[in-house]
């Protein structure tokens, strides 16, 4: 694969990873009843109906994994 077509692709999974998290964040600010801030994130983040994040995921869950795997123990308090 080309240097260029690398760039290309790692582009790529950064803009859908970046997809993702809003949408991840979206269910976060609905869950917590920030519906007017999750509102405006739909209008000014360009949200669609078009993806729904599912019931059994949710953003504490994805930190809490990635704690895990990236530091090698679960989030504490600060």
């Amino acid at each position: 694969m080309s240097q260029m077509r690398k760039i290309e692709t790692k582009e790529a999974l950064f803009r859908v990873r970046k997809r993702i998290l809003k949408y991840l964040v979206h269910a976060f600010l609905r869950q917590e009843g920030f519906l007017t801030t999750a509102d405006s994130l739909v209008t000014e983040a360009g949200l669609t109906g078009e993806y729904e994040v599912c019931d059994n995921i949710d953003l504490d869950i994805i930190l809490q994994v990635s704690s895990l795997v990236v530091l090698g123990q679960l989030p504490g308090n600060c």
